[in-house]
């Protein structure tokens, strides 16, 4: 049981859910109609790909992408010179585009929200763990690499 608590309640199921939060929302009023629709799903591209640079950078440093489990290695390669959080950052970017293909730009105020949650459900730990782990090769790589962007 706590097994599927933790499947559920991880980032890409979390941005899944404000996504379909976003389409409800343009169920009741799409000013835009159709008019951003490949706009917004050129954004979701780009978001998934940012997603998958950096799970590959992670991988590729035989770390682990799970959120909450204890890192191998403090990456600081790839995507990670940029961002210190760049899947999280990529999930974000999923939802703006998403939001926008709708037709309804009230989506666009759930991004932060969804900045919010993650910051406080997944972020917060996971640099205290790193923090911990690395000490102040990690303080120095914060002090040089921004939390999003």
């Amino acid at each position: 049981m706590m097994t599927l608590i933790k499947l559920i309640d991880s980032p890409p199921v979390w941005t899944l859910a404000f996504c379909a939060i976003a389409y409800q929302l343009s169920l009741f009023d799409r000013p835009f109609d159709d008019l951003l629709l490949l706009p917004g799903w050129a954004v979701v591209v780009v978001g998934v790909m940012l997603a998958l640079w950096a799970l590959g950078t992670l991988i590729a440093f035989n770390t682990t992408p799970v959120p909450r489990s204890k890192p191998r290695t403090l990456v600081r390669k790839g995507p990670y010179r940029f961002s210190r959080n760049p899947i999280y950052l990529a999930d974000l970017v999923i939802l703006a585009g998403f939001a926008v293909s709708t037709g309804q730009p009230a989506g666009l105020l759930l991004v932060p929200v969804l900045a919010i949650l993650i910051s406080r459900r997944f972020i917060s730990a996971e640099e205290e763990m790193l923090r911990r782990r690395f000490g102040s090769v990690y303080r120095a790589w914060r002090t040089e690499t921004p939390r999003w962007i």
